[in-house]
């Protein structure tokens, strides 16, 4: 990965990553914020941190610069107090250790018990740092690390908005990772990015434990647990999200033993698509 100020501007989910990073670090980005733009601002953070840390001082990101970025901000997750849940092997909490994400709305929160209805499954669409202080502004309420660990990040009760209209009944889960929308299809990848992984088989086990867990939830809740969505259903520009290999390989088995329902064939809310019949032989649709 190379960042640089150019004309047109570099715009994507690596610059907010790194944006979002120098904040967390205090190097300011500028009145924007992480708008996702490598502007002029973000350059001038880049360089302070770069004299900061003995770094080549030229505003770019590159190899040196985000290994640096990354291992002094994954070092401080010593400060954020990470709760183990007794019940499960893999499920760790942090509700309350941070800020709220961005897109947390506390005039609705918490949801009644009675709205929750579903659960809505996401990439991240760039592999982020694997450490659960990385995830604590998540706009969505659980993170799948790619190591095996399970994150609550915010209670699942929690109004954010992650999925548009399903923000309202639906739990947002993260998976850590840029995964294609086919496999070995590069043209579906998430923002043109050449780097791209698939889920480890510590996610898939993670999964697992989370449908228990968020059975669990439900039944303790006394709320129903009715359906599972894909964020694309209900946003066209969400296309790859989650992706096929997510969808085959964790959403269809949990929909088969939970009898859940991803609002049948062809089924979509607002500009969202389809489940394609790549992901699920018995739809209609196609990617």
């Amino acid at each position: 990965m190379l960042l640089i100020l150019r004309d047109p501007m570099i715009h994507g989910p690596h610059v907010r990553r790194v944006q979002e990073t120098l904040e967390e670090l205090g190097y300011g980005v500028g009145p924007k914020g992480t708008d996702g733009w490598y502007g002029k601002d973000t350059v001038a953070a880049v360089e302070e941190f770069q004299e900061d840390y003995d770094l080549k001082v030229d505003g770019e990101v590159g190899g040196k610069t985000w290994e640096m970025l990354e291992d002094i901000f994954s070092t401080g997750d010593a400060l954020l107090e990470e709760v183990k849940d007794d019940n499960w092997d893999n499920i760790i909490h942090i509700v309350g250790e941070h800020e709220h994400p961005k897109w947390y709305q506390e005039a609705r929160s918490p949801r009644p018990k009675h709205q929750i209805k579903g659960v809505t499954l996401h990439q991240t669409g760039v592999l982020m740092t694997d450490t659960a202080k990385r995830f604590r502004s998540l706009n969505a309420h659980i993170a799948v690390l790619r190591s095996g660990k399970v994150v609550i990040v915010n209670d699942p009760f929690d109004f954010i908005w992650h999925a548009q209209q399903f923000s309202y009944t639906d739990i947002g889960v993260e998976f850590n990772g840029n995964l294609l929308g086919l496999d070995g299809d590069l043209s579906t990848d998430w923002d043109g990015d050449p780097e791209h992984q698939t889920l480890t088989p510590e996610m898939v086990k993670a999964a697992e434990e989370l449908k228990a867990w968020l059975q669990e939830w439900f039944a303790r809740k006394k709320a129903t647990w009715v359906y599972l969505h894909a964020h694309r259903q209900a946003r066209a520009s969400r296309r790859s999200d989650p992706g096929e290999e997510i969808w085959s390989q964790i959403a269809l088995p949990w929909i088969d033993e939970l009898g859940l329902h991803d609002g049948g064939p062809g089924w979509t809310i607002g500009d969202g698509l389809a489940i394609p019949k790549q992901w699920d032989p018995t739809s209609t649709a196609r990617y």
